[in-house]
């Protein structure tokens, strides 16, 4: 009975040390590292960063694009309540107005260019939209303060 005990532990230890001594081949060979998986993932890196890059370019457009939408409303209401003002309130309250409309033609071109922009040059033109988003938004709020 114990040669029958001693022989199946060393079958066993037999068996454990055969299957530690694949793993470390096993991991040589994992180790090596060769030129096309090196570029393959850099070129799947590239990939992901382009992608995440276009992807926070468009949600900084749409976001600015939302804003912009929110400001043209205002601004139609300002011009239809315009109506309702005295003459000599009208001719006050139309120069803030033009000045408006010039604010608003400025975030309009400046939104367009960003949104045909290529994922690297966006990010230069970011603070140019966020720059006339935030005029606009300033002589939104003179032209209100006037009537």
């Amino acid at each position: 009975m114990r040669k029958l005990i001693y022989l199946a532990l060393a079958f066993t230890l037999l068996a454990f040390i055969s299957a530690c001594g694949g793993d470390k081949e096993k991991a040589e060979e994992k180790a090596q590292v060769t030129s096309e998986q090196v570029e393959r993932q850099a070129k799947e890196t590239a990939e992901s960063a382009t992608a995440y890059v276009a992807q926070k370019k468009d949600e900084f457009v749409q976001g600015m694009e939302r804003e912009y939408t929110d400001i043209e409303k205002k601004i139609n209401d300002l011009q239809a309540r315009l109506s309702q003002e005295t003459e000599e309130k009208k001719a006050t309250l139309n120069e803030k107005l033009e000045q408006l409309q010039q604010k608003k033609e400025t975030a309009s071109k400046k939104i367009a260019e960003m949104k045909s922009a290529s994922a690297e040059t966006w990010e230069n033109m970011k603070a140019d939209v966020s720059q006339a988003m935030e005029d606009l938004k300033k002589s939104y709020e003179e032209a209100v303060s006037k009537f």
